[in-house]
Parts: structure tokens; sequence; C-alpha cells
């Protein structure tokens, strides 16, 4: 993403790989506003392919969806993020890395060694995943996550529009329900479903700490916050027990 690094060439994806970013989107608890402007990004940052292993064109540094970089860029913190967990490289991983930096970013500043997303802007990059504006989350996820040398931030929203409008038919909730448990990441549960019932009860109480948020926000505003995209796909595997 560096400034003399150009954009990747505008290629046209696979339905099926689109698809599947999409769906593992939805899978890792973000809402239809959250995919469309996440997807914009990863539009651009991919030239188009959504190619989890695209490497930037012109023998530049970035890599995978979110094309991320050695040095500042996430790619070093990515790496030893999946030598630590045992994962593998793929397009759910670098989703559920990209979401974990924003809603669990001291377990992943325990694993990595640093802080990766930066405390301003997981607060900044939390309240506007919650909008139903995806202009807006495009915008911040390029400012704050991405940060290209070039943004190419008319490329972005015309693509988030596009997905929102055009590419995303089906509700979230409809997918979420019906996602493949195994595209949700199980949580430790040595006492099985009450234990995970704690889990999520503590990390929403943290999430929608008053003291958390701006004092301009109203008391209507904070009891209408929802759960974390993290905390929704527990929540979503939680429900799915209770129904076997």
């Amino acid at each position: 993403m560096a400034e003399s690094i150009p954009v990747p060439r505008q290629k046209p994806a696979p339905p099926d790989r689109v698809e599947e970013v999409q769906k593992l989107l939805r899978a890792a608890g973000f809402g239809d506003a959250a995919v469309a402007g996440i997807m914009g990004n990863i539009h651009v940052e991919t030239g188009g392919t959504f190619d989890s292993r695209k490497r930037q064109d012109n023998n530049g540094p970035g890599r995978g969806l979110f094309q991320m970089e050695p040095g500042t860029g996430k790619l070093d913190e990515y790496q030893i993020w999946l030598d630590q967990t045992g994962r593998g490289d793929t397009s759910d991983n670098q989703i559920k890395f990209f979401r974990d930096t924003i809603y669990s970013p001291a377990e992943m500043e325990s694993i990595v060694g640093r802080d990766v997303a930066g405390h301003g802007n997981v607060r900044k990059l939390r309240k506007i995943m919650d909008s139903d504006d995806p202009e807006m989350i495009s915008r911040r996820v390029s400012e704050l996550w991405e940060k290209p040398g070039k943004p190419h931030m008319d490329r972005r929203l015309e693509a988030t529009n596009r997905y929102y409008q055009e590419n995303l038919p089906p509700l979230a909730s409809d997918l979420v329900a019906s996602a493949p448990v195994n595209n949700i990441e199980e949580p430790e549960e040595p006492n099985g479903i009450r234990n995970l019932i704690s889990n999520i009860l503590g990390s929403f109480r943290n999430n929608n700490d008053t003291a958390s948020f701006d004092t301009s926000e109203s008391r209507s505003t904070l009891s209408e916050r929802k759960f974390s995209p993290k905390d929704e796909a527990q929540f979503q595997n939680l429900m799915q027990r209770l129904k076997e």
C-alpha cells in the first residue's frame, strides 16, 4: 500500500469467490452495511479478484484480501498470529484476523506482542461498524485499518454501493443462522454451554460499559447497542447448540 505502488488492476472475480468472502464476513458476525463496506475495500485491494493469495502487482509487498504489508502494514502480525494459533493462510482466517484486531485487541496483542490496529482506531471502528451506513464504514476501514498510500476512495465507495444494493440480496440474519458451524470460531468451553453463556454475557458487559462510550451518547442510544461481531457469532453458536 506504499504510494509508489499502483493499485492492482481490476479483474473480475469468480462469483463463487465473491460469495465465499461475503458468507465468511457474515459468519464472522458483520451486518449487511459492514459486509458491503468491507467488501468494497477488499474489491479495491485485490483488484476485484477477491483472491486471498493475491500478491500486489509490480512485485509490491501487499498480500491477501486486505493487501497487508510487512513492517507497519499488519502482515508480520498476521503471520505471527497464524503461527501461534496453528492456523493456515485462508480467506476465513484473514477475515478473522481483521475482526479480532478490532473486537479482541487485548487478546490479539497477547498473541502477537504488539497493538495491531491502535486502541483509538479500534474504538472508532467498533462504533461505525454498528451503523447502517455502508459508505461511512468503507471510508473508516480504509482510513483507520487499511491506510493505503493512495486510497482510490471513489472506487471503494462505488464497489461498496454495488455490493450493498445488488450483490447482497439476502438478509444477514438469514445467512448467519444457517452458516456452517466450522465458520464460527469456537470458544474454549471447559464447562460446556454454561461457560459459553458466561463468556458472552461478560464480554457483552465489557463491550457495552457506558464509561467506554462518548459522553455525548444518550441513554437511549446506549440501550440499543448490539453484540460485537465476535459475540454475535458466539451467540448464534449458542442458539444452535440449544436447538440440538
